[in-house]
């Protein structure tokens, strides 16, 4: 009787209940797009030529899927975004001026080759995190082969394979598992990792 007196006296509150149950269990990431550099298959909900194109039209949570080949880019992003290649032996993103790829929203970066380009006289590093804001922020580093920039001066430096900033968020953490890292044509120098104000870097099996 309780069950039929519930459905009898508000049919519609049970179907806007309904409703917004639905909503609340669909995750973010059904609403996220895949979107190819350049065009690679009935997976992508969008194409573009370059990898700055794609971050242009991105959301955050949205994929960025890049095809094998060289890509010239120099992307920094306050966007949530996951950079996905075809392996670090076929992909490669690279940048002559800056990093070639800054993140500060969070996000993912697999699968991929990555240089560095120049910043003045010194190296400038093949990926560099420092996030945007004070809060909950995760970034992950997969599979990557990342060499930083070579110095364009005899005293410059040359650029990290992996330059972390933490600024003053209390709460991001940096995952890295696999993949290589070194400073443009440098030895010994070849992961740099700094934190300030209590972000983490955590580096599972990655080596020189």
């Amino acid at each position: 009787m309780v069950g039929r007196a519930v459905t009898t006296r508000a049919p519609h509150r049970l179907v806007l209940l309904g409703i917004a149950t639905v909503a609340l269990l669909a995750p973010a990431s059904a609403l996220a797009k895949v979107r190819c550099v350049p065009a690679q298959g009935p997976q992508c909900d969008a194409s573009y030529a370059t990898i700055g194109a794609a971050v242009a039209a991105a959301a955050s949570a949205d994929e960025i899927l890049i095809g094998p080949g060289t890509h010239m880019a120099s992307i920094s992003t306050s966007k949530r975004l996951h950079f996905d290649g075809a392996g670090a032996h076929a992909t490669t993103v690279e940048s002559l001026n800056g990093p070639a790829l800054r993140l500060r929203g969070g996000g993912t970066i697999a699968s991929l080759a990555v240089h560095g380009g120049t910043n003045g006289d010194d190296g400038s590093p093949a990926i560099r995190i420092d996030p945007a804001a004070v809060g909950k922020l995760a970034f992950h580093v997969v599979d990557v082969v990342a060499r930083g920039g070579d110095e364009a001066d005899p005293d410059g430096a040359p650029g990290g394979g992996l330059s972390v900033w933490g600024d003053f968020n209390e709460r991001a953490t940096v995952f890295v598992d696999g993949g290589s890292f070194r400073a443009g044509a440098g030895e010994g120098f070849y992961f740099a990792a700094m934190g300030f104000g209590g972000t983490h870097v955590r580096a599972a099996s990655s080596t020189a």
